[in-house]
């Protein structure tokens, strides 16, 4: 395609590789074949462009990386991974004085793969479309100040996110104001949880994995039929643990306990008071 594009067209002065693909899989579950078509978009076509523009004097190489390869993301290891090479090759190529931007996007609203597949935001707004060309904007004018290469354009929920992390990273720490790490509505302090308080954080929690949500959710249907899809329930599991000192929540947890009441009186019996 370069050679084509030497020939028959004006001189190239700058790339964007913005290709990707999607394989979702728990870190258990990944095989090769995984790992293939996902890494395959973000590495191979990273060092092709790079291969193929090497004599070119560019005024950008962009690499469309994405957030998670910045916090990650449940599911996405091989994503993440294949993310984490783009930020690298960009401060390989500054390194020997090539351009270079590894942009860490957050998901868009209205295009892209996070749009295409309609999945919730859960600890991640998506970006509008207005915004994030603004932020494309404010890029393209200090790219060659950048430190390392890497820049983050992303809408995060920070108390969301660090409140379900068992402990904060120390590169997390300055953000959002949370001290993360599991609050203690149960073990030790058992006066303190009741069933109505269990039934209002399991809420707060699902509302807030299905992007706000809605205040006249139905507790009584399946919490699939919600619209909580696989992804967003190891979310949602997740931070149930995170909310209650000792809770261990098993991944089939849609399953064994499909609706909202069914759970609250699980959670009910593993943190509840003793007889």
């Amino acid at each position: 395609v370069i050679q084509q594009i030497r020939q028959d067209m004006p001189t190239v002065r700058g790339i964007i590789h913005a290709a990707g693909t999607l394989d979702d899989h728990l870190i258990v579950d990944l095989e090769r074949r995984h790992l293939r078509a996902v890494l395959s978009a973000k590495v191979d076509g990273t060092l092709n462009l790079h291969e193929a523009s090497i004599d070119l004097e560019l005024d950008f190489f962009w690499l469309f990386s994405s957030v998670a390869s910045m916090i990650g993301s449940v599911g996405q290891a091989n994503y993440c991974a294949a993310n984490a090479f783009m930020d690298s090759f960009a401060a390989h190529r500054r390194a020997n004085g090539l351009p270079a931007v590894s942009i860490q996007w957050g998901p868009w609203a209205d295009v892209g793969m996070a749009a295409r597949a309609g999945t919730s935001e859960g600890s991640i707004a998506r970006i509008g479309v207005k915004r994030g060309l603004e932020a494309m904007e404010a890029i393209a004018g200090c790219d060659r100040d950048l430190r390392s290469g890497v820049v983050g354009v992303a809408r995060i929920k920070w108390k969301s996110l660090l409140g379900q992390m068992p402990k904060v990273p120390p590169f997390l720490s300055k953000f959002g104001g949370a001290k993360g790490g599991k609050r203690a509505l149960a073990g030790g302090g058992a006066s303190a949880v009741s069933q109505d308080s269990i039934k209002t954080v399991v809420v707060g929690v699902l509302q807030d994995v299905m992007d706000g949500g809605s205040d006249d959710l139905d507790l009584s249907s399946p919490l699939m039929e919600m619209g909580l899809d696989s992804l967003a329930g190891v979310e949602f599991r997740n931070r149930l643990q995170a909310s209650f000192d000792g809770l261990q929540l098993s991944s089939t947890l849609m399953f064994d306990y499909p609706t909202v009441p069914d759970l609250v009186d699980y959670i009910w019996s593993q943190v509840g008071p003793s007889e």
